[in-house]
Parts: structure tokens; C-alpha cells; sequence
């Protein structure tokens, strides 16, 4: 199968080497799908030739945790900075002396399932019906994979609509928001935009800082991302911790 085939994310041939490593980690008894930017992207990138931004690679591992990570190290991955019972982080060098830099690292950002098929994961974790899509890992080499993918319901429709819909509420929704409709995408309905709002006000310091920092980055400037805002009817300023803080609780 040409290059061109692959999933876009296969094109460079260093991440390439390195999936392969982490596919060859997966137990016999195990699944590991791809989900959230990386299968997002490669889908859309199939519908419409075009890239969106993309930093990791989050997955699920559904089965044997522990041969898992074992495995992982056997093959010269390290830990990231997460590391909880459901949840972790690893990475492995894109080049020969790395620096910290986020471009000189494979990230792998993994969530462990227990009893539990991915539709259910997906179902329970992802915040946006656009991001419901995953790909089984063995497959990312098989000429069919695009008919392989598994997807919540609407996933394909509103990824070709460039429509935003909310699968599941979180605090930093409506920064995942700005950075689709600064892509293009359809604002959500004004339902799901006051829903984000009174999310916000629930949002921590820590991911406050990172998603604030993320969105301005993405966008280009703070005053892109407040004129998007803006445009969405929104008053709250979302880059002002004191602003969040003051959205009155409904």
C-alpha cells in the first residue's frame, strides 16, 4: 500500500517505526485503538485533504495493562508526567539527542479500559461527537482501514459538516471549541455554548493556565481567540481566571 494510503499520521516515517513498536507492545489477549486527534484527523484528512493540528497520540488499551507497559519499556519507551492507575503518559525520541521540546518526542497518551468495549469508551470519554472516532492499532497498516474505524453515531456526518456537537461536558470545552471554529468548524448551537459556560466556572487552576496557553497557540494570539468569543456571544472573558471565577452558578 502507497504512503498515501496510510492514515496521515503514518507519513512521517520516524512516527511510523514507533507505532509499529508500540502495535508489537499490544498482549495477544489486549486490544490498543487510537482516538481523539490522531483518528479524528486521519479521518478528516481522508473526507477533505486537509490537515488539523495534532500533538500526541491518545489511545486506549483495553485488556492487559502490565504486559502493556511492561512491553513498552522493553522497547525504549519512558514515562511522561502522568502515571495513575487509569491513566498515563509515555514517550519515545523522534531523533537522536532530543531536546525537551515537544517536536522531538512521540507522545503516547493512554487510557486503561477494563471490561469495556471502545464504542462504551468513547461513549464515556470524548467531549465532541466529531471526536468519537478510534482505530484499532493493528490495523493503521491495512489498506481498508477507513471501513475499519469505529465511530459513535454522527461521527462521520458531523466531521463532513464541519459541525460541532457536544458528547460529553467538561470545564475546558469551550476552549476546544475556539480552536475548531478558528479551523472553520460551525459554532455549536447556543444550548451547548451557554452548557461550556457554566462549565467553566468549574475549571481548575492547572488546566485553566495549560488550555488557556493551548488556545491562544493554536488561534495565533489572545486577540483572536477574544474575537472569536466574540463572535460566539459569548462574554465571559476566557482567558481571565478572575472573569471564570464570577460566572454566577445557575
Amino acid at each position: 500500500m502507497s504512503n498515501q494510503d496510510l492514515p496521515i499520521f503514518l507519513r512521517d516515517e520516524r512516527v511510523h517505526q514507533i507505532l509499529q513498536e508500540v502495535v508489537g507492545s499490544i498482549p495477544e489477549n489486549s486490544e490498543a485503538y487510537l482516538h481523539g486527534g490522531a483518528a479524528r484527523n486521519a479521518v478528516y484528512y481522508r473526507l477533505f485533504k486537509e490537515e488539523l493540528p495534532q500533538r500526541d497520540f491518545d489511545m486506549v488499551l483495553i485488556g492487559d495493562k502490565d504486559l502493556f507497559v511492561a512491553n513498552l519499556f522493553a522497547r525504549g519507551f519512558v514515562r511522561g508526567k502522568k502515571n495513575i492507575e487509569t491513566a498515563a503518559t509515555f514517550k519515545k525520541p523522534k531523533r537522536e539527542n532530543p531536546s525537551e521540546d515537544f517536536a522531538d518526542w512521540v507522545y503516547l497518551d493512554i487510557v486503561f479500559r477494563k471490561n469495556m468495549t471502545i464504542q462504551e469508551s468513547l461513549k464515556q470519554k470524548v467531549n465532541f461527537i466529531i471526536n468519537g472516532s478510534a482505530i484499532n492499532l493493528r490495523d493503521i497498516e491495512s489498506p481498508d482501514w477507513f471501513e475499519k474505524i469505529v465511530t459513535l453515531p454522527g461521527t462521520l456526518e458531523d466531521l463532513k459538516l464541519k459541525r460541532l456537537r457536544t458528547n460529553k461536558r467538561y470545564p475546558i470545552n469551550i476552549y476546544a471549541c475556539v480552536r475548531f471554529v478558528s479551523l472553520g468548524f460551525a459554532p455549536p448551537s447556543r444550548e451547548d455554548l451557554d452548557n461550556m459556560i457554566e462549565d467553566l466556572r468549574n475549571i481548575d487552576d492547572v488546566k485553566f493556565i495549560r488550555d488557556r496557553d493551548k488556545v491562544i497557540r493554536y488561534v495565533g494570539s489572545a486577540d483572536k481567540v477574544r474575537e472569536i468569543v466574540k463572535q460566539l456571544g459569548i462574554k465571559v472573558d476566557i482567558l481571565d481566571l478572575n472573569s471564570i471565577k464570577k460566572i454566577p452558578s445557575l
